[in-house]
């Protein structure tokens, strides 16, 4: 068994994890991941956009709620690995590590195709599985109090440049930014691209939607500087 100490590390280090998104964005990713017709109904569809939104809006016990009712009555194999990746999302907002380990391993077990929601699950239950096996925080810290490859609790996917993408485009770049003693992302600068310019645009523009757990020092929420690198790739 974990110690409380030790999850509570885990929460603030790993966070969200993975894809939660601002409604909007959520909903444009559920689109182009799973068009309408791969959905058992339009209903369905526009209850989970719902359960994002709440999401997004950081009412992370309605949403908990909403993905739960929405995994259960769902039977549709796709659509159910949707509801379950999402109350994991939620889980992990509110510091429920086992909870999202449940959901992770649930869509993992499920018989849909593969998709975004089954490939993030597998890459955050793996890591989660990781750090409680290892006992410690996944991060580690670079220099003065620079934290590398944060977590966050709430992650918006940049847009893929138009022009990039016609020109099939692919690479990753690096952003440094602050994180707040409220986990809010500001001064973010990039400061390693292989990538054309307008890359560098839509990174920094998602990634003053992030949101971190504050780190903590000496029982209080500080300020510190952090890291990220994001990949372009279809």
């Amino acid at each position: 068994m974990i110690h409380s100490a030790t999850k509570l590390l885990i929460v603030l280090v790993l966070g969200l994890a993975s894809q939660l998104t601002l409604a909007q964005d959520a909903e444009s990713e559920i689109t182009r991941e799973s068009p309408k017709a791969t959905w058992r109904s339009e209903r369905n569809f526009k209850a989970t956009q719902k359960a994002w939104g709440l999401l997004a809006d950081s009412r992370y016990q309605k949403a908990q709620e909403q993905f739960a009712k929405l995994s259960k009555r769902f039977r549709n194999p796709y659509e159910k690995s949707q509801a379950l990746f999402g109350l994991a999302q939620a889980y992990m907002a509110t510091g429920n590590v086992d909870g999202a380990l449940a959901a992770y391993e649930q869509v993992l077990h499920l018989d849909a195709l593969p998709n975004k929601p089954h490939f993030e699950a597998m890459a955050q239950r793996d890591r989660l599985v990781e750090m409680q096996a290892a006992g410690s925080a996944a991060s580690k810290t670079l220099g003065a109090g620079l934290l590398v490859n944060a977590e966050p609790i709430l992650r918006v996917q940049p847009v893929y440049p138009r022009e990039g993408a016609i020109a099939g485009v692919e690479g990753s770049l690096t952003v440094e930014f602050t994180v707040t003693k409220t986990g809010d992302v500001v001064n973010p600068e990039v400061i390693g691209s292989n990538l054309p310019s307008a890359f560098a645009h839509e990174a920094i523009r998602a990634i003053k939607k992030w949101k971190f757990k504050p780190q903590i020092s000496a029982g209080q929420p500080v300020s510190m500087r952090a890291k990220q690198t994001l990949d372009f790739k279809f």
